[in-house]
């Protein structure tokens, strides 16, 4: 499930204690290891393009409700037994 409060805390955590290790002009380096002292210096395109999808789903909920709405995820989700107010 989507776990906001704890996703915005590890972000917090990442932007204000490990600063311009994790992060540059780009947004957030690639990777970085804490259990190794290792931090990438890059960014990959392929993994910023899911970080504005994840802020526009925060914000206005967008591509929870198309998800939620196509008739393949509405069966799946009934197939396992799951409930929903989109179903």
């Amino acid at each position: 499930g989507y776990t906001y409060a704890e996703s915005m805390e590890a972000v917090r955590y990442f932007y204000y204690k490990l600063g311009d290790r994790l992060w540059g002009s780009m947004g957030f380096y690639d990777g970085f290891s804490l259990h190794k002292a290792w931090f990438a210096t890059s960014t990959l395109a392929i993994d910023q393009g899911p970080i504005l999808i994840m802020i526009e789903n925060h914000r206005s909920g967008l591509l929870h409700d198309l998800l939620m709405n196509a008739p393949e995820v509405q069966a799946g989700m009934k197939g396992l037994g799951f409930t929903s107010p989109y179903f």
